[in-house]
């Protein structure tokens, strides 16, 4: 439509063209100048068209540019904060990956230091256990040992006393028999002239340890 209305326009400025040539030709001067007039108004009309309509694709195109760049910039401005986003939710599962990982290794090895340590602690309780035990035998052996030696003690006492009991009966029998010995040797008659009396009979001696046995047969 529009395109036609300029065809039609640029028709007519033609024809005012050559309507004023063909009056000068006639020398009708008058409407040759109205026409060249009309020629002339409708050419700058149309000229100051075109310009504003230039204008206005001119200003229709930078409006479009501008909204195009806006959209761009928009778009890429969404595009950026997606990729945000997106790195964040990334950055976020990692952390949580990351975290639930130590969290398992921090149990596992929690859990690990506990098993140990109440093995541990069972190592030691048997330990203890047998140490003790250990200590009673040990306990018990030393009192027997004590009493064994209080035992030897006493029976070596009492062996003491006994020798020195035996060695005073001893020394007590001595005596008696020293005595007795001087009493026979004061009773009995020198053994030579005991030999000559009982010459018809035999004389048998017995000496002892200190006393004699005489036998006459």
């Amino acid at each position: 439509m529009l395109k036609n209305s300029s065809v039609i326009a640029d028709n007519k400025v033609e024809v005012y063209r050559i309507l004023s040539q063909s009056y000068a030709n006639l020398r009708t001067y008058v409407k040759a100048f109205d026409y060249q007039q009309k020629y002339i108004e409708l050419k700058d009309s149309l000229a100051n068209e075109e310009n504003t309509k230039k204008i206005l694709e001119m200003q229709l195109s930078f409006e479009f540019d501008k909204k195009q760049k806006e959209l761009e910039l928009e778009q890429e401005k969404q595009r950026l904060h997606d990729i945000a986003e997106l790195n964040r939710r990334r950055l976020i599962n990692w952390i949580l990956i990351i975290c639930l990982i130590a969290i398992t290794l921090i149990g596992t090895l929690i859990y690990r230091s506990y098993t140990l340590k109440k093995k541990d602690n069972q190592l030691l309780s048997l330990q203890k256990k047998k140490i003790e035990e250990t200590n009673e035998e040990l306990m018990t052996y030393q009192e027997e040992l004590i009493s064994q030696k209080e035992h030897l003690e006493v029976q070596q006492e009492i062996v003491i006393a006994q020798r020195d009991q035996i060695g005073e009966q001893k020394q007590k029998i001595t005596d008696s028999i020293q005595y007795a010995k001087r009493i026979q040797d004061s009773i009995l008659p020198p053994q030579d002239l005991f030999q000559s009396a009982f010459s018809d009979h035999f004389v048998i001696f017995r000496p002892k340890d200190i006393v004699r046995e005489i036998f006459i047969g």
